[in-house]
């Protein structure tokens, strides 16, 4: 493959993973924000995201965090509308 191929390729790629990555971090805020876990019998939002959804444990602690801090910053407000 061509290096300007690979490059497009790559960025494409990366640009689609971003879009696929926002969409599970609205619903997470979400579910953090009215504690929807508890529903599920999980105690926490770390425990959600091991048990329920088995994600890692790093994982479990660095989206959630992701999320909060978009929140903090304001970077997805209209998404969560939406999604609420």
């Amino acid at each position: 493959m061509p290096a300007e191929a690979l490059l497009a390729e790559c960025s494409e790629n990366v640009a689609r993973d971003r879009g696929t990555t926002v969409e599970p971090l609205i619903r997470l805020g979400v579910i953090d924000e009215r504690q929807l876990y508890l529903l599920l019998g999980c105690a926490s939002m770390y425990a959600y995201c091991t048990q329920v959804m088995r994600m890692s444990e790093n994982a479990a602690t660095e989206r959630p965090a992701a999320q909060r801090a978009g929140f903090a910053k304001r970077c997805i407000p209209r998404a969560v509308a939406r999604a609420v």
